[in-house]
């Protein structure tokens, strides 16, 4: 509240009430101050953690590192473990309290070299995820060996879980892991195609009985092919809706005269009607 209005209106205002609120102003500047004093004091002390540290970059081995076994967990680096085997060479937490912390990869992570990662590459920069945006301090992970960096797991890892792990394969063998990788991606995508067409076409079996959809086709290699709807309406109404054979009204079907196989075309001249039997008998034939 503005210091005027008082000015103006002295008569209006208990006095004791505002002794009160000077009183709380006072102690909320007061615990303000020492606040203040207390950050200033966490920045002088991490300053002087800063200072040590740029003394052993500059091999300076006077440099007193009791100050930095003294810094609060989230601004050390955070402790890993190494576990390797024949097969995978596997990061572990390591970190000896309750917090947690979680990763972002580092190497290149596109299409092409299918994580891939080089030994002595950047691998991952681990966090503490309860700290402060930029109270943590991220430690980076090199790669100790050549191979396919396989798990994703983006959880937060407590101390002792398995942050990643890489399969172990010879630099020489790259070109090679990767194209079977590549084939074997291919091999994935091509059964997900025909998956996807077998079931569109158990779908469509299923509109063409219940009588849903009429004008498809199926031509010779399976595939199915939408016939125009003004041309299977204008087909429909010059055959009156029957086979154009035997004069049957059910399980009719559109037929080429002359087949797809042989150059005929899908067009009102070339198309006609039969019963699924007559179809059949009829194959191929012109």
């Amino acid at each position: 509240m503005s210091f005027w209005p008082f000015k103006f209106s002295e008569n209006a205002v208990n006095k004791e009430e505002l002794s009160s609120q000077i009183l709380a102003m006072s102690e909320v500047i007061s615990k303000l101050k020492k606040e203040c004093e207390s950050h200033q004091n966490r920045a002088d002390r991490y300053w002087a953690q800063i200072q040590v540290l740029k003394k052993e970059l500059a091999g300076d081995k006077s440099a007193n590192f009791e100050l930095v076994t003294n810094l609060p967990t989230s601004l050390r680096p955070i402790p890993y473990l190494i576990d390797q085997d024949d097969e995978y060479c596997r990061v572990i937490a390591k970190q000896e309290d309750s917090l947690t912390i979680s990763y972002n990869r580092e190497f290149d992570t596109s299409k092409g070299n299918y994580n891939w990662v080089n030994e002595g590459e950047a691998l991952i920069t681990l966090k503490y995820d309860n700290v402060g945006r930029y109270m943590g301090c991220p430690t980076t992970v090199k790669s100790t060996v050549s191979g396919i960096f396989e798990r994703i797991n983006n959880k937060l890892i407590k101390s002792g879980e398995e942050i990643c792990r890489i399969k172990i394969i010879p630099l020489e063998k790259k070109e090679e892991t990767i194209e079977s990788l590549e084939r074997e991606a291919i091999k994935l995508a091509v059964l997900q195609k025909e998956r996807k067409k077998m079931i569109e076409r158990e779908t469509l079996d299923e509109l063409i009985a219940e009588g849903k959809i009429f004008n498809v086709i199926t031509l010779k290699d399976g595939n199915r092919m939408a016939i125009p709807s003004d041309v299977a309406n204008a087909v429909w109404n010059r055959d009156g809706g029957c086979c154009c054979i035997c004069g049957s009204r059910s399980e009719l079907e559109f037929d080429h005269i002359i087949p797809v196989s042989k150059g005929g075309a899908t067009t009102f001249r070339n198309l006609q009607l039969l019963c699924k039997y007559c179809n059949i008998r009829k194959s191929s034939r012109i």
